[in-house]
C-alpha cells in the first residue's frame, strides 16, 4: 500500500553519464533545483570512485546471469553430414515454456564443460530429433532432463538478432551463450579422456576425407592413418560416422571398364596367380575387414586392368567365401 509520501512524489528513471541507471524521486508541488541535480550526479560519481560497479560481479558489460534447471538434447546435421550436439536450456519456472538459451557443443572442450557444469554426458540425454525447439508441456515431457540443482549460465544479446525478421530460416536467436557461470574463465590443462579423443579423431578424419574426396589415390594414402585412428576410437557413434563417410566416398570413385586388346580381355591366363591375390588384398585395405563393402570390391575386381575376366570371377567367388565368415 502506498504511503502519503509516495502519493506526493513522482519517480524518474535516468542514466548517469558514467553508465548506471538511477531512479530519482521528484517531489510534487515544488521544483528540483539545478544544484540538487548536480549533487545527485556528484553522489553517483562518489559511489563509482569508491569502487561500485555498474555491472554485477564477474560479468562483463552486456552480460547477464540466469539459472536453468531443465535440458533438451538436439542434433544439427550440416550439408557435409557432420553432427553437432545441441542443448536447449530451460528455466526452473514451468511458465517459461521456451528455452532461455541454446548451447552448441562443437568441440570436445565444449562437451567437457557441459559435463562439469551439469554433471551429465550430453550423449546420455534423450534425443529429440524433430525440427525446432520444444515448448515445455506434457506432450514432450519425455525429452526433458531435470538437473539436480539450478545451474548458472551467462548470456548476452545477439548483435545479429532482428526482431522484424519474418523468415524463420533467417531469424537469429535473441541471446547467445557466453559461458557457464560456475566455471572459471581459464581452466588448467586436463588429461584427454577416451571420449574426447574419439570425438577429436572423428573430426580430424572427416575433415581430411572431405578434402580428399572420391579420389582413389588420396584415399589409399589416408588408409593407414585412418586405421590407426580407428584403433584408438572407442565410441561406436564416432566410428560409424567415419566408416559411413569412407563408404560414401568409395562408392563415388569412378570405375572405368578395361579396354579389350585385339578383341580379347587383357592377360592370357584364366588361373588365379599370387599377383591377382595381391590385387584383391589391395582392394580391401581401405577399411578394416569387418567393414569392407563386398559390392564395391566386386566392382573394383571386375574392372581391374591387370586380371582377366576368369580371374575376376574366381576372386569374387573367393570373396563370397570370405564374406560368409566376416564379423558384422
Amino acid at each position: 500500500m502506498e504511503n502519503a509520501a509516495d502519493l506526493k512524489t513522482a519517480w524518474l528513471q535516468v542514466y548517469h553519464p558514467r553508465g548506471p541507471q538511477i531512479r530519482i524521486p521528484i517531489p510534487l508541488g515544488q521544483l528540483l533545483s539545478t544544484d540538487d541535480a548536480k549533487h545527485l550526479v556528484e553522489s553517483v560519481n562518489a559511489l563509482m570512485d569508491a569502487g561500485f560497479s555498474v555491472d554485477p560481479p564477474h560479468l562483463e558489460a552486456g552480460e547477464e546471469k540466469l539459472f536453468i534447471r531443465h535440458i533438451v538434447r538436439r542434433v544439427r546435421i550440416d550439408e557435409k553430414g557432420q553432427e553437432t550436439p545441441i542443448a536447449d536450456l530451460y528455466a526452473e519456472h514451468e511458465r517459461m515454456v521456451w528455452p532461455v538459451l541454446t548451447v552448441y557443443l562443437n568441440t570436445a572442450e565444449d562437451q567437457h564443460n557441459f559435463r562439469r557444469a551439469t554433471g551429465l554426458e550430453i550423449k546420455q540425454l534423450p534425443l529429440y530429433d524433430g525440427q525446432g525447439k520444444l515448448e515445455r508441456g506434457p506432450k514432450y515431457q519425455k525429452y526433458f532432463t531435470a538437473l539436480a540443482k539450478n545451474v548458472g549460465v551467462i548470456r548476452k544479446k545477439n548483435p545479429r538478432y532482428n526482431p522484424e525478421e519474418e523468415e524463420v530460416k533467417k531469424r537469429k536467436a535473441q541471446f547467445i551463450f557466453v559461458r557457464w557461470a560456475d566455471l572459471p574463465h581459464q581452466e588448467e590443462a586436463r588429461p584427454e579422456t577416451s571420449s574426447d579423443r574419439s570425438l577429436r579423431l572423428r573430426r580430424e578424419i572427416l575433415a581430411r576425407l572431405e578434402t580428399a574426396g572420391p579420389d582413389a589415390k588420396a584415399l589409399k594414402a589416408l588408409s593407414p592413418w585412418i586405421k590407426q585412428c580407428l584403433e584408438l576410437m572407442h565410441d561406436s557413434e564416432d566410428i560409424k560416422a567415419v566408416t559411413d563417410k569412407c563408404k560414401q566416398l568409395f562408392a563415388k570413385i569412378p570405375v572405368e571398364p578395361p579396354q579389350p586388346q585385339n578383341g580379347a580381355m587383357p592377360g592370357g591366363s584364366s588361373k588365379a596367380t599370387p599377383q591377382t591375390m595381391k590385387i584383391l588384398a589391395s582392394l580391401e585395405e581401405f577399411l578394416p575387414t569387418s567393414m569392407t563393402d563386398p559390392l564395391y570390391a566386386q566392382r573394383r575386381i571386375t574392372s581391374h586392368e591387370e586380371i582377366t575376366e576368369d580371374q575376376a570371377q574366381e576372386l569374387i567367388a573367393e570373396m563370397k567365401k570370405l564374406e560368409a565368415g566376416l564379423e558384422v
